[in-house]
């Protein structure tokens, strides 16, 4: 045989080798993956009755939701500052997972987002908003995106203006109300991931910030937010060792001043 064919015959075997260990890989990711699933809907299981427990001891607190949002940074990104003082009116947030619009199922990676919100002067009307989230798969990429339904919620009545709510024609005036309008939060709620341009722009990285940050973690946002929760109430301590504390928070708040922080511009 000449060097030639032993040198194809050589990258042949190599070849099917190569081509058995990768089969052999996909085989393996996906049944990684079918464990991860089982390992999500295990964690669902375990963690629903603790946060209906929750829901129910966060009711009596008042403005829970609204401290949570105000403190959480990147949520203030995604949102316009006339929001806020309706934000104030957020009665309750609960997350529900391994559900859709058509009732329970077996995906984790689907999810519901109720909004309730309850003002005593009708500054916002009393309304319980659900907003539901699945996941839809791009058959030529394969990527996996998050997708949602339109949930009806009914704006402030200040914000009627830039509510894009209209159908038909625009004047310039309107186009510029409805851009405005579609970086509005109540504009979250419309956005389904199937109009890119023409609706609420962060839809997806707002329902996930929800869904595994501010939902999960809300009672350390409160705790860092809520005054008195994090003195501490000894004061076993001597008059000496006050005032080094007193000087320390002075050279601290001086240090502070001289470098004052920078806000953490949001990467996409």
């Amino acid at each position: 045989m000449s060097q030639a064919k032993e040198t194809d015959a050589a990258d042949g075997v190599k070849d099917d080798i190569l081509e058995k260990a990768l089969e052999a890989l996909q085989k393996i990711e996906k049944k990684q993956q079918g464990i991860d699933i089982e390992v999500q809907k295990y964690r669902v299981k375990l963690t629903k009755p603790l946060f209906e427990q929750r829901r129910n001891v966060l009711a009596k607190i008042p403005k829970f939701w609204y401290i949570v949002l105000a403190q959480h940074e990147d949520f203030q990104e995604y949102v316009q500052t006339e929001d806020m003082k309706y934000l104030e009116y957020i009665k309750d947030i609960y997350i529900e997972k391994m559900i859709d619009a058509n009732g329970k199922n077996d995906d984790p990676k689907t999810y519901a987002i109720t909004f309730q919100f309850e003002s005593q002067n009708g500054e916002i009307e009393n309304q319980e908003v659900t907003k539901y989230f699945y996941t839809e798969t791009n058959p030529d990429s394969g990527y996996e995106s998050l997708k949602s339904y339109n949930a009806e919620i009914k704006w402030p009545a200040e914000f009627d203006k830039i509510n894009p709510k209209k159908d038909g024609k625009w004047t310039h005036e309107e186009k510029k109300n409805y851009r405005i309008g579609m970086k509005s939060f109540f504009a979250f709620f419309s956005w389904t991931g199937k109009r890119p341009g023409k609706e609420y722009r962060y839809g997806e990285e707002l329902a996930e910030m929800f869904s595994e940050d501010i939902f999960p973690l809300a009672v350390d946002y409160y705790t860092l937010a809520a005054p008195g929760l994090n003195e501490n109430d000894d004061n076993d301590d001597d008059d000496s060792s006050s005032e080094e504390l007193d000087v320390e928070s002075e050279e601290e708040e001086s240090e502070n001043n001289e470098n004052p922080a920078k806000k953490k511009a949001r990467t996409n």
